[in-house]
């Protein structure tokens, strides 16, 4: 038989047969289990074309392939039960047709039967062919516009990556909140970093000049609740604000608390990280305010705005009363302003010395 292959042999399912046409079209193919039965697959052909496949114990598999002006389809005896076919789009019965989404397709023909819905962006390609007439390297997946397969895939994983970063921004963790915010905006997350002593990143920066001024200025205790805690808080959400803008600074500031929505008129709590969440939240405000009235400040500047701010309008702070953990807007004295803007001065936009 020449180079076809006529049989087959498995050593564990045993042997299979294939016998071919004189064109050398296989006619039938029968395994070892079929043979005990006398069974077999065969096909048929309209002279050198595949018309039919057909399974002795599977009949609802039976294939047959239809020839109109030399395209090519097919059909299953299950299709009646089966809107959704090979091409996975819905079959129109009534017409025969394909529907895409956006308009029908006729297979048989490789045609639309209506015009491209976004003709007047293809002055120059019939708008009724299957994708610019090159299937090999194109697909429509609506009928409104060619793309790479890759493309699709690219699309489906975009949408697949925002809808997992917008479920963990939505999160009630804290941690998982600014993953989803750091998987949406990348690069805003490296900006605002987290504090990593030797970086430059604004959480760094913030977090240097906390130290310094709270230390140098003798400002009271750093930790949840504390002056320092304040000044860091309302001069990191400056910098982001004018780094970036309000809008993300706020869902940045959001994303670091692991309770967001609190009252924001509530003053006394029962536990410090609430108390502590909450002057955060208000401090922030403060902060992306500062930042917005001085968008072109230097970092050095808009520390020395929040301990301005700090002195005249005070931040927000906790104090343990009673066993009640206490929201405050407490001020500075002018002596721990002054001490704390002469410390800044020494200081480069990191927060380190010049």
């Amino acid at each position: 038989m020449g180079d076809r292959r006529t049989e087959v042999n498995h050593p564990a399912s045993g042997k299979t047969s294939f016998t071919y046409n004189p064109l050398g079209n296989v006619l039938t193919k029968q395994t070892a289990n079929m043979a005990e039965e006398g069974k077999m697959i065969t096909y048929t052909y309209d002279y050198h074309r595949l018309t039919g496949i057909n399974y002795p114990d599977h009949p609802e598999s039976n294939v047959m392939y239809h020839y109109g002006r030399g395209k090519l389809a097919c059909t299953m005896p299950s299709a009646a039960n089966r809107r959704v076919e090979l091409n996975a789009k819905e079959f129109d019965e009534e017409t025969g047709l394909y529907y895409y989404g956006a308009r029908y397709y006729e297979p048989r023909l490789s045609l639309w039967m209506t015009c491209d819905p976004l003709q007047e962006k293809y002055i120059n390609i019939s708008t009724y062919c299957y994708t610019f007439n090159r299937p090999v390297v194109l697909i429509d997946p609506n009928g409104e516009f060619p793309i790479l397969p890759i493309v699709k895939g690219i699309i489906k994983l975009s949408v697949m990556y925002y809808t997992t970063a917008t479920a963990l921004e939505n999160s009630s963790k804290s941690d998982l909140r600014q993953i989803g915010y750091g998987m949406k905006h990348p690069i805003n997350a490296l900006k605002v970093g987290y504090y990593d002593e030797g970086s430059n990143n604004i959480s760094t920066i913030a977090s240097n000049f906390e130290i310094n001024i709270v230390n140098k200025a003798n400002l009271g205790k750093r930790g949840d609740g504390t002056s320092g805690n304040a000044i860091r808080h309302t001069l990191w959400q400056a910098i982001i604000t004018k780094e970036i803008d309000a809008t993300h600074t706020e869902r940045i500031g959001n994303a670091h608390e692991d309770n967001s929505k609190l009252d924001m008129n509530q003053k006394v709590f029962d536990n410090m990280a609430s108390a502590d969440a909450s002057a955060d939240l208000h401090n922030n405000i403060i902060g992306r305010k500062i930042g917005t009235n001085n968008p072109k400040a230097s970092n050095v500047n808009l520390a020395k705005l929040v301990l301005k701010e700090y002195k005249e309008k005070g931040l927000w702070t906790v104090t343990k009363i009673n066993g009640k953990y206490h929201l405050q807007r407490t001020k500075i004295s002018q002596k721990h302003y002054e001490l704390g803007v002469q410390e800044i001065n020494k200081k480069n936009n990191y927060g380190k010395n010049k």
